[in-house]
């Protein structure tokens, strides 16, 4: 697994370059180093294009989720939308609501 920087950006990375996808059922990955907005990811199933600066370490949305939907990590249920999230946003912790800690 490579290493995550949080020093450097890439310009028009693929999905192994610069996401840590943890499970297929996912509608999340993780950023490797920071994204910038407008970056065009190559996903397995198409491309996504980041919609603001993702973090490294931190979720990006690969898919939309409604308000409401599931986000999923590793395969298992972290939270629910706590409204619309769109394919290439930064998933933090403020868009995603936990039920079990009501967070």
């Amino acid at each position: 697994m490579a290493e995550m920087n949080s020093n450097w950006s890439v310009e028009s990375p693929d999905m192994d370059e610069c996401l840590l996808h943890l499970h297929p059922r996912d509608p999340i990955a993780i950023a490797r180093c920071e994204l910038t907005a407008g970056i065009e990811l190559s996903l397995p199933g198409g491309k996504v294009t980041t919609r603001e600066r993702v973090p490294a370490g931190h979720k990006v949305a690969l898919v939309d989720i409604p308000a409401g939907g599931e986000v999923r990590r590793y395969g298992h249920r972290i939270g629910q939308a706590s409204a619309f999230i769109p394919a290439g946003s930064w998933v933090h912790l403020a868009a995603v609501f936990d039920q079990a800690y009501g967070l």
